[in-house]
């Protein structure tokens, strides 16, 4: 993937930023010369005051290291059946099964079509912390959102 100029600088700063927070947690200060017995180091300062070629090592740097393909390969906006439960895409009578991967008792048939009966959120976050399901045959179960148990099988 190519990225422009204006991406690589944007990412030499940030990576100049971490870099001097990196430093400074180490003990080092600024200083007009770089003198590590007194872990002073003249880089120790805005990207935008660094001279030309420090500016330049750190482009060249992000650059070879693949920066910003390693920062794209991190995202994920998880999408389709198997991404994140949200209470906003709930309503009564919203249609679930049983993942395939879960082993349910002899008998009990996988295909059964649940329906979310109510859902609880997390007053302060705001996150989905609970499901419950009413089954065919009457019971109604628990659901956690980040077990994988439940699979969507309304359109919503």
């Amino acid at each position: 993937m190519q990225f422009g100029e204006d991406s690589i600088m944007e990412l030499a700063r940030l990576a100049h930023h971490f870099w001097c927070r990196k430093m400074l947690r180490g003990g080092w200060t600024y200083a007009d010369r770089y003198n590590a017995a007194m872990r002073t180091h003249d880089a120790l300062q805005p990207f935008d005051r660094l001279d030309a070629r420090d500016q330049r090592t750190v482009q060249l740097i992000v650059t070879a290291e693949g920066f910003a393909d390693q920062m794209a390969d991190v995202v994920d906006y998880p999408r389709g059946p198997n991404r994140p439960w949200t209470a906003e895409e709930l309503h009564p009578g919203f249609k679930v099964g049983w993942a395939p991967h879960i082993r349910l008792p002899e008998g009990e048939a996988s295909a059964q079509v649940g329906v979310v009966e109510s859902w609880e959120v997390d007053p302060v976050s705001r996150e989905l912390v609970q499901l419950s399901v009413r089954w065919p045959s009457g019971d109604l179960t628990e659901h956690l959102p980040d077990e994988g148990d439940l699979i969507r099988l309304d359109h919503a």
